[in-house]
């Protein structure tokens, strides 16, 4: 599963990163880029060229509008050790603008798209003026509290025991067109990532990048982190793995899946 998000995400064809990566750069020169010179050759170890394990250096351009994130969170075991578990989301939302919210079941693939084989519903909610009034109720639109509800509960701020700054960090979740808001996003996703690295050897991680590393993090994972490893979290936001396995050549095509061919 995460080697194909990775194809849609980074490593496949046509993939999100690269495209608005080079589109971004045609822009900059005026549209003599011809072709990108970031991910598509540097996913086998036989490329010689290092993978870097920030976006923002693989994607400059790209990383300034787009950020990849994952939620993962902290549990006891029976035997009273503490671990963690990235959260599988199967809910296919989408919110824009505070506007509009999309929420479905389709998956993006021939099983729900094709039309004449899974059965799929979706419900588009839509609200031009996020701050009119709906049905005598001038509360925020549909989206906008939809959003702040998922986004309170990434952060952290529908817990038990809020985080220190829950206050600030309300403020600055409520205006997501801020730079402070996008800054927040980044900075508490690459800081639980890296708590989440170095006391809960987590997997999947982007510095596993190969088999023997994703091995080595399990084992030292099953030993469970320090009881005080949750006060060093805000919420459940990281960063997605990206560059898991990156080093492994895992673009290769896969059997019977022409969609999924690497380019040259």
């Amino acid at each position: 599963q995460i080697l194909l998000n990775q194809l849609s995400l980074c490593r496949g064809p046509s993939n999100l990163l690269d495209t608005v990566e080079l589109a971004l750069a045609s822009a900059e020169d005026g549209g003599r880029s011809k072709g990108s010179m970031f991910a598509k050759q540097l996913y086998t170890s036989t490329s010689g060229v290092e993978y870097p394990e920030n976006p923002r250096v693989m994607w400059p351009r790209a990383s300034k509008y787009i950020h990849v994130a994952g939620l993962r969170i902290p549990g006891r075991m029976a035997d009273g050790r503490l671990v963690c578990e990235q959260i599988y989301i199967h809910s296919k939302v989408l919110i824009a603008d505070d506007k509009r919210a999309i929420v479905g079941s389709a998956n993006i693939n021939d099983r729900s798209l094709m039309g004449d084989r899974d059965a799929e519903f979706a419900c588009c909610i839509e609200q031009e003026d996020p701050d009119a009034p709906v049905d005598g109720d001038r509360g925020p639109s549909f989206a906008r509290s939809l959003r702040m509800k998922l986004w309170r509960e990434h952060f952290g701020l529908l817990d038990e025991q809020l985080p220190a700054n829950s206050e600030s960090l309300e403020a600055t979740l409520s205006d997501p067109q801020s730079e402070a808001c996008w800054k927040l996003w980044c900075k508490t996703a690459e800081e639980n990532t890296a708590v989440f690295r170095k006391l809960f050897h987590a997997w999947p991680d982007s510095a596993q990048r190969t088999w023997a590393a994703y091995h080595e993090a399990k084992i030292q994972a099953a030993g469970g982190a320090p009881d005080d490893a949750p006060e060093q979290l805000v919420g459940r936001v990281v960063d997605y793995p990206l560059t898991f396995l990156a080093d492994e050549g895992l673009i290769n095509p896969l059997p019977r899946c022409p969609v999924l061919q690497a380019t040259p």
